[in-house]
């Protein structure tokens, strides 16, 4: 595509009102100055799927520090819910897997969002290498406790969750 055309596509994307992951997909085929610009202003932008594709377009460009990778997934976490791009943050988690992502699903798995504790729980024994899949099924009783809406009913599971982690950490399973 020639210059003009894709300063076109450009134009139009920056006007729509709201951009998805399949937005972020067509930025990162244009690999211009533009585009990337675009792409890292985008990382502020409310719809959290698109900035997790917005963001492993630029991770896959290393065009992003690490650092400032982190804090997005670390913003995207706090602010997540099963509706809204869960999923997407989740792998990006898995992807950068930092102490402090760690640290913040493990945190999620407590005190998060009613619809997001349960997920974080199961991806806090995957990020420390206690089970093999982000959701293991036969913890799902367990995984369960943390659904519970009272703090107090979470805080025993929170407890044993802690100390699983710990354990790893002993065996060196979170490498």
């Amino acid at each position: 595509m020639d210059e003009p055309k894709i300063a076109k596509v450009l134009d139009w994307l920056e006007g729509l009102p709201e951009l998805d992951w399949m937005h972020a997909e067509v930025f990162g085929a244009i690999d211009n100055d533009r585009s990337a610009r675009l792409l890292t202003e985008s990382l502020r932008k409310p719809n959290l799927r698109f900035r997790m594709a917005a963001l492993s377009i630029l991770l896959r460009r290393k065009s992003i520090d690490r650092l400032y990778a982190e804090e997005v997934v670390l913003d995207a976490l706090r602010k997540t819910t099963i509706v809204d791009g869960m999923t997407d943050v989740h792998s990006m988690a898995i992807r950068l897997k930092s102490e402090r992502i760690k640290k913040q699903v493990l945190e999620n798995s407590i005190n998060g969002n009613d619809d997001i504790r349960v997920h974080s729980a199961a991806l806090v024994h995957f990020l420390y290498g206690i089970t093999k899949s982000q959701f293991d099924d036969s913890k799902a009783t367990f995984y369960q406790e943390f659904k519970k809406s009272k703090i107090l009913g979470r805080n025993k599971a929170y407890e044993i969750l802690c100390e699983e982690i710990a354990e790893a950490e002993k065996k060196g399973l979170d490498l």
